[in-house]
């Protein structure tokens, strides 16, 4: 019934895991929406909290219950056993797969979904996307992160490296441990310096906020381009 409707995306594994999952899932909500995604957990055992944020999503559009949960932890554990001999990795290290519109597996994988990847290469969006998509906050909070968002994405327009660097943290990321024999981390002037950002546009913002945390995504239109990235 969703050949030609919908791609599926369905993640396997223990509750607490797919609660994670959940979570980063979130958000790509709108990705999810605009790539025509139905997604689907197949929990292995119960859990209070997962029970509680699944029917929360499911009752926000983005999450779809599976009609026959015990069919699907089936065909996972199958697959799975099949692959190298166990059914493990589906109730204990997390499981996916991916289904284009025609029903054909595009991505799988064991462990946590690689959702940037997924969606940027695999799951593309269905519809033709504008470059003036505007922005969907769902509440105060999340529209002052979209504030915070556009002020960056202005200065990155305006090639204006002072601006960038005002909105940005002077500390380096902790995802920046070391450096190669010959690396370099080059200063805001040297990565604008020659105009790459020039004019370019951010559409179809979203925002999840979680706790002190905020997580943003959007579509970038380059000047002179013939798409979103």
């Amino acid at each position: 019934a969703l050949r030609g409707e919908r791609r599926v995306v369905a993640i396997s594994g223990s509750p607490g895991w797919l609660l994670a999952e959940l979570r980063s899932a979130e958000v790509y909500r709108r990705r999810l929406e605009q790539s025509g995604v139905a997604l689907v957990c197949v929990a292995f055992g119960e859990e209070a909290a997962w029970a509680d944020a699944s029917r929360a999503a499911e009752a926000a559009g983005w999450l779809w219950r599976p009609a026959d949960a015990s069919g699907w932890r089936g065909y996972f554990s199958d697959i799975l056993t099949a692959k190298d001999g166990s059914a493990k990795a589906a109730a204990e290290e997390g499981a996916f797969f991916a289904l284009s519109l025609r029903g054909r597996s595009c991505a799988s994988g064991v462990g946590r979904v690689p959702w940037d990847e997924l969606l940027g290469t695999k799951l593309p969006p269905i519809e033709p996307l504008s470059p003036s998509d505007p922005p969907a906050p769902a509440s105060e909070e999340e529209a002052a992160v979209l504030a915070a968002q556009a002020a960056l994405y202005d200065a990155l327009r305006d090639v204006d490296a002072a601006a960038v660097r005002r909105l940005c943290s002077p500390e380096d990321d902790d995802e920046v441990s070391a450096l190669a024999p010959l690396g370099r981390l080059d200063g805001w002037e040297t990565v604008l310096k020659y105009d790459a950002t020039a004019g370019l546009r951010l559409s179809s913002q979203d925002a999840t906020v979680a706790g002190e945390t905020a997580f943003s995504t959007g579509l970038e239109f380059p000047a002179g381009g013939n798409g979103a990235s």
